[in-house]
């Protein structure tokens, strides 16, 4: 494989790592959006059509009260299957990153997650038994494996 396809896969995975705790925080946030956006549907009631007022007119362009409100309510709905869409899409994500450190060797499972926690370069070598030189070229070799699991490209 070209060495450029190499260093792309190497620097989303890197990137994919540095994304994954945002990706979590993401995921509360939305699904508090929605608990909100289900909570306002709940309150919000489409009131009876009352003769005369809400009479249908002919192509004016306003909606009646009962029409704004049924557009409120649909818009409220494609909103909450967006924000799912989008949580199912990153769970996805995050599930691929799981599964792709599972499956490194122990230590570099290790480094790789104590770097995703923001230690140094000094820290993880602490933590692993290794100089921080032999920390890095440790994680680099696992990056080139996430990568390549992640993405396909090695």
């Amino acid at each position: 494989m070209r060495s450029g396809a190499m260093i792309d896969s190497v620097k989303a995975a890197e990137q994919r790592l540095k994304d994954y705790p945002k990706m979590k925080i993401a995921i509360q946030n939305l699904t508090d959006e929605i608990a909100q956006l289900q909570a306002v549907l709940a309150d919000e009631s489409i009131a009876s059509p009352r003769y005369g007022e809400d009479a249908i007119r002919g192509g004016g362009g306003e909606l009646t009260a009962t029409e704004a409100a049924a557009a409120r309510r649909e818009h409220t709905r494609e909103r909450i299957e967006e924000l799912r869409q989008r949580i199912a899409d990153l769970q996805r994500q995050i599930r691929a990153v799981d599964r792709t450190i599972a499956e490194l060797p122990s230590v570099d499972c290790s480094i790789v997650r104590a770097r995703m926690e923001g230690l140094s370069w000094w820290q993880v070598g602490e933590r692993t038994g290794f100089s921080e030189r032999g920390a890095q070229k440790r994680h680099s070799r696992a990056l080139r494996d996430i990568g390549f699991m992640l993405f396909g490209a090695a």
